[in-house]
Formats: C-alpha cells, sequence, structure tokens
C-alpha cells in the first residue's frame, strides 16, 4: 500500500510534473508569446497606417461636414442664393450702415462673399453652453467618430472568416469591406505576413487600437483650422450657390438663377434709382420700377448706348448683355425693403451717385424698418 501511495504522489506531483515536462511547456509558452506578439505587432502596424490615413482623409470629411450644418441646421440663409442674399440685406438693414451698403451696390457678390464669410466664421466659433466647445469642435469629434464606427463596422463585417488567417489574405479582404472611405495602402510590408494568426485575439487588439486612435486625433483638434474652414465654405458657395452672378443693369437686382442657363431674370427688380437711375432733366433719382418702364414709353440713355436714347422696351437691343436679361413689361410694385431704403437713405443715395434726391412716393416714408425687414425674411422663407 505504502508503495502505491509513492507511486501515486510521484505521478500527481507538480514539481516533478514541471521538471519533466519543463521543455515542452518551454516550446508551448514561447510559441505563445510570438503567437500574441506577432498579433500585437500586426494591430500596431495597421493601426499607423489607418492613422495616417484618417489624418489624410479628415480635413476633407469636416469641411463636407460643416458645409452640411450650414445647409440644414443653421437655419434657413445658406438653403439657396436668395435666401443668403436676403439674409445679408436684413443684416445690413438691422445694423443702419450706409457705407455697408455702398459697398453692396458697388459689387454684391463681393459683399455676399464677404458677409458669408464672416457668417461662417460666427457660426463655427459659437460654444455649446453645455459642453463649452465651438461647433466646429463638434463637427469635428462627431466626423471622427463617424470614420472609427465605419472601421468598426467594416472589421466586425469579417468575423466568422475563419479562426486563424494570414495578412496576406486578410488586408486585401478588409480593404474591399472599408471601399472607397479613404485611401489606405494596398501593402503595408508587415513581415510575416503569410503566418498564421488568431483571428479573434487579431480583432480585440484591432478594436482596441482603435479606441486609441480615436481618442488622439479628438485630441490632436487644432482651432486654427477655421482658417482653412472659411475659404472652403466660401468657394463652395460662390460654386454652388452664386453660379449666376448677374445684375440688371438698371436697378442692380442679382439674377435668381443659380446658373447654367443664358438667360437672367429676377422677381423682385427694384426702384432704378437704387442702380444709380436718374431722370435727366431734374437730376432725381427714379424711383420706378424697370418692369414698369418697360411697360411704359420710358425712354433711357448711358454709356452703354452711346449716350444715344432707347426705349425701355427696346433695351434688349442695346448688347448682349442686355438681351440676355428677361425683364416682364408688368405694373408692379417694389418689396417694402427698397421702398424703406430709399426713403430712408435718399439724401446719401443721391450724394452717393450725385444725383438729386427722388420724389418719394406716398407711403414710402410710412414704412418702418421692422416692416421691412419682416417682409424680406417671409418672402425668402429665413
Amino acid at each position: 500500500m505504502e508503495q502505491i501511495q509513492e507511486k501515486h504522489k510521484l505521478e500527481n506531483d507538480p514539481k516533478r510534473y514541471m521538471e519533466s515536462e519543463k521543455e515542452r511547456l518551454w516550446q508551448m509558452f514561447k510559441t505563445e508569446c510570438k503567437d500574441r506578439q506577432l498579433v500585437v505587432k500586426v494591430s500596431t502596424a495597421i493601426s499607423q497606417e489607418l492613422t495616417r490615413a484618417i489624418q489624410i482623409y479628415l480635413p476633407e470629411k469636416y469641411k463636407l461636414g460643416v458645409m452640411e450644418y450650414l445647409e440644414h441646421s443653421s437655419g434657413k440663409g445658406f438653403s439657396s442664393k436668395m435666401s443668403l442674399h436676403a439674409w445679408m440685406l436684413v443684416e445690413m438693414a438691422e445694423k443702419g450702415n450706409f457705407i455697408s451698403f455702398t459697398k453692396y451696390l458697388s459689387d454684391p457678390i463681393q459683399c455676399i462673399k464677404t458677409f458669408t464669410s464672416e457668417q461662417i466664421k460666427i457660426i463655427c466659433s459659437k460654444k455649446n453652453l453645455k459642453n463649452g466647445c465651438s461647433r466646429l469642435k463638434e463637427i469635428y469629434d462627431h466626423k471622427v467618430r463617424e470614420i472609427i464606427t465605419g472601421l468598426k463596422q467594416a472589421i466586425n463585417r469579417l468575423r466568422g472568416s475563419g479562426s486563424t488567417i494570414t495578412m496576406k489574405s486578410w488586408w486585401p479582404t478588409f480593404l474591399k469591406e472599408i471601399g472607397n472611405m479613404f485611401c489606405v495602402k494596398a501593402d503595408i510590408r508587415f513581415f510575416d505576413e503569410d503566418r498564421d494568426l488568431d483571428f479573434d485575439e487579431l480583432i480585440r487588439y484591432l478594436l482596441a487600437e482603435l479606441k486609441g486612435i480615436e481618442d488622439t486625433v479628438i485630441k490632436d483638434y487644432d482651432q486654427t483650422i477655421i482658417s482653412k474652414i472659411v475659404p472652403f465654405c466660401c468657394q463652395f458657395v460662390t460654386e454652388d450657390l452664386l453660379k449666376c452672378q448677374k445684375v440688371c443693369s438698371f436697378c442692380k437686382a442679382l439674377c435668381e438663377h443659380v446658373g447654367g442657363d443664358d438667360h437672367h431674370r429676377t422677381e423682385c427688380h427694384r426702384p432704378q434709382g437704387v442702380g444709380g437711375y436718374s431722370w435727366i432733366e431734374s437730376k432725381n433719382l427714379m424711383t420706378e420700377l424697370c418692369i414698369n418702364s418697360v411697360k411704359a414709353k420710358h425712354r433711357f440713355r448711358n454709356q452703354h448706348t452711346n449716350n444715344e436714347w432707347v426705349n425701355y422696351r427696346d433695351y434688349r437691343n442695346v448688347n448682349d448683355y442686355y438681351a440676355s436679361w428677361i425683364i416682364e413689361p408688368l405694373d408692379g410694385e417694389s418689396e417694402k425693403y427698397w421702398k424703406w431704403f430709399m426713403a430712408t437713405y435718399n439724401t446719401k443715395l443721391a450724394q452717393y451717385y450725385k444725383c438729386e434726391k427722388a420724389d418719394i412716393p406716398e407711403g414710402w416714408n410710412d414704412i418702418s424698418k421692422e416692416e421691412a425687414i419682416q417682409e424680406m425674411k417671409k418672402y425668402y422663407n429665413i
């Protein structure tokens, strides 16, 4: 019995077992470490490549994010060409500075671009009182998380493709999965790319790496990126909303077409005095609309007609630019905004154009700035 017990004791002695199996266990341990080390190296290499690609791709992503916010969430001012234009005119009226109107009258498109730049900067810099972050920082962080979420989803979609994989076979599959999300190298030149990897282990490490990338990129935010955002957005607005930048030769009303049309028109012509037209004999600024003058038997002359008289109804014979405008011969009323403008700035406008003051029609002086602004906001839905 004692011999049996001693044999049993020896057979189940952990120390003796470890001694006898030392070499085999050591080789198993080294293999496990080597495999784990390989997974770490692979996930690190992938992480570095994804970080590089994200940093290249991110600026385009958050720029478009700002444009999406401007168009859909920052009010309706950026929803169309004419709403942006009206928004600017409302701001100018509220400030009540005639100098800003002279800049607008001399170059309305440049004025809109300047206004757009100012508003984008104000919107991007506005702080969220709850978290203290600027709107731009919130958009930036959102886009970073959006990218990371897309990568996590792509990785998780590849689960079930086998218990082991090789980098040589898995990396091209992963690139197909993320598609055109951003530009990633087709070959990250990793050693041992033919060695088998524990796929579940690799996934765990990659997801942990992605969390680290997210934190790092978010911390890399630099508020000076606003200096790059504003020009980009202004260019985008110009190309997208202000394709047609023509103004009426008589009243300087902006063409309402977005672009792609050889003809120009607007539903809201203004008193011609806004554009500097005055009566020849009296030198008084005109309060008549272009559409009314085209319908009536009025005549005009300027440098484009070589100072020769031309009937308004024949305005399209002057040159190609005049011919490109469609001015319907109708009886119409100016918007309250421009009636208020001419009545309020009659003297300054006459001085600006070196003319005499307009004979302001009855009722125009009774229009308040608030009425004028309210009508414009309602008409352009801003």
